[in-house]
């Protein structure tokens, strides 16, 4: 491609292939800047090796299939494995541990994609790129909502363990809205939180990310009364939301939760609550028959997206969720119920009304017409091309103010 600009990607995400794909069809060559993967092939060896057995599940998490394109990959330090490390053995992450593992990977991602022209980062990590190579055209791709909204308070549920959260990266953040080209936003929901806080309208573009083709999960047969929660166990989730409702229902008899839990204290409170099944950080297979037999899934979240959203989704699982939740609004109206707030109240009523409507809880799960388009809406060649759009018009106004 003669003359089209160099292009670079920066990510800590394992959801970046249509990335990369969009920026070919607008770039020479593309440098890919990612995490450590293994192969599924090297975590079953490093299962069999007893120094090693502790970490095959965090290198699972991690593993993929490898990704050909036009350039070349690089990866972030080794620094990148200590999160996830931390949050195994009970770590907990300190601002000043955040900020500094920040800086690290923004360092290098600043060097390895200097000669880039036009160069898609996840959030935090553009902001040396940007200050060095003021010229570049970058475009920020924001996973959640504005931070402040999770610095303001909710409103109290039950006597879950609240904690006041200050993002430590927050001067980062508004600093690369500030600097950079164009803003990605995975949904409306997440678009108006940024444009509220802020961030310039002109800026945001909305393009979600691709999921996998749907499923049909044949010979299932749904459970009744069998609530399901997937995603971290914290507040902006929507636990506390969730466990309540459930307990209030006269239709749910058992509340799966299926995520991390943050720290202790939250620990020790969920499990202490009636109804709840907590089943841990569930892998693919369990997930898949979590979605193909629950009777519903709640999503009492604040969250620019939600793939576990859409992947219960896929199975024909329906969805009762939060205004605030991004996935929400992809789904047709039929395969999805929609709660305002987080009153328990309200919600453990929707349960209520949504189960006496008549459902077919006790079916095979299936998909009907209108589900499957709308999901297909989501396909990796429509988010691809609705990329490669917001990278023309991107490099036609940084090449028009030169």
């Amino acid at each position: 491609m003669r003359g089209a600009p160099t292009a670079g990607v920066a990510t800590r995400v394992h959801h970046y292939d249509h990335v990369v794909r969009a920026l070919e069809t607008v770039a020479s060559e593309v440098t890919l800047l990612r995490r450590f993967e293994v192969t599924s092939l090297q975590v079953a060896r490093a299962s069999r090796l007893p120094v090693l057995r502790r970490a095959a599940p965090i290198m699972a998490r991690r593993s993929r299939s490898k990704l050909e394109f036009r350039g070349q990959a690089r990866v972030f330090g080794l620094a990148q494995l200590i999160p996830p490390i931390a949050m195994r053995i009970g770590v907990p992450r300190s601002p000043a541990m955040v900020r500094l593992l920040n800086a690290s990977a923004a360092r290098r991602t600043a060097h390895l994609l200097r000669h880039s022209q036009i160069v898609h980062f996840e959030e935090g990590l553009g902001h040396a790129l940007l200050s060095r190579n003021p010229g570049v055209a970058g475009v920020m791709e924001r996973r959640n909502l504005h931070h402040a909204d999770f610095e303001r308070p909710l409103e109290p549920i039950s006597d879950f363990p609240y904690r006041v959260f200050r993002d430590p990266l927050r001067e980062v953040y508004n600093y690369e809205y500030e600097q950079s080209s164009a803003v990605l936003a995975y949904s409306q929901v997440q678009l108006e939180s940024l444009v509220r806080n802020g961030v310039d309208r002109e800026k945001v573009s909305v393009v979600p990310i691709p999921i996998a083709a749907t499923h049909r999960s044949e010979g299932m047969v749904r459970e009744r009364g069998v609530a399901l929660y997937v995603g971290r166990v914290t507040a902006d989730k929507g636990i506390d939301v969730a466990v309540a409702a459930a307990r209030r229902s006269a239709s749910v008899e058992r509340l799966v939760v299926a995520g991390p839990i943050p720290n202790p204290s939250v620990g020790a409170w969920l499990r202490a609550q009636p109804k709840v099944d907590y089943v841990g950080v569930a892998g693919r297979a369990e997930l898949e028959h979590l979605f193909a037999t629950s009777t519903f899934m709640l999503a009492p979240s604040m969250e620019s997206f939600g793939l576990a959203v859409l992947e219960a989704a896929s199975h024909g699982l329906h969805v009762l969720a939060r205004e605030t939740t991004g996935a929400a609004e992809y789904l047709p109206r039929q395969a999805r119920t929609v709660v305002a707030g987080r009153n328990p109240v309200e919600w453990a009523d929707a349960i209520d009304r949504w189960t006496a409507d008549g459902a077919d809880l006790a079916s095979s799960p299936r998909l009907d017409a209108d589900h499957e388009s709308a999901l297909r809406m989501l396909s990796a060649g429509q988010v691809e091309a609705a990329l490669a759009a917001v990278y023309s018009r991107v490099l036609e106004r940084c090449e028009g103010s030169r």
